[in-house]
């Protein structure tokens, strides 16, 4: 069971880290930012994103009225184009979506899988069992 969440695990961080690269790279262009900045635009904002805080004011879709003043990690301000707020806003919606609608049925599949082998393994083991019990009770 933990290999098969193991696998799930490393399939969710691909793919936020897919998500947090492209969106890092359509918003922020350039990497000016210290390290710890770049992991929480690449690694923790979409983990945040995908357990539901949707932060559109960081990527730009809230006009910032004192960009200067942004908190950390923002060191920088968003870029300041439409269309590229559009797209960036574009993929968030389908990262959500795809993460709460499809890894979440993957997940329910996986464990789902694992409840059915479990299950089938103990009805032979419980077969075996009966056998045995019958068998003795023939034997006397």
């Amino acid at each position: 069971m933990l290999e098969d969440l193991g696998k799930f695990f490393v399939f969710a961080l691909v793919y936020i880290i897919g998500y947090g690269v492209t969106v890092k790279a359509l918003v922020f262009p350039g990497f000016d930012h210290p390290v710890m900045s770049f992991f929480w635009s690449i690694l923790f904002r979409p983990y945040f994103e995908m357990l539901g805080d949707p932060d559109l004011e960081g990527i730009g879709a809230a006009h910032l009225d004192d960009c200067s003043e942004t908190p950390w990690p923002y060191e920088t301000c968003p870029v300041d184009n439409t269309r590229i707020t559009a797209v960036a806003i574009g993929f968030k919606a389908l990262f959500m979506f795809f993460t709460h609608v499809l890894l979440l049925n993957l997940l329910i599949a996986i464990f789902n899988n694992r409840y059915q082998e479990v299950e089938r393994e103990s009805e032979t083991l419980w077969k075996y069992n009966m056998y045995i019990v019958v068998k003795e009770y023939e034997e006397r």
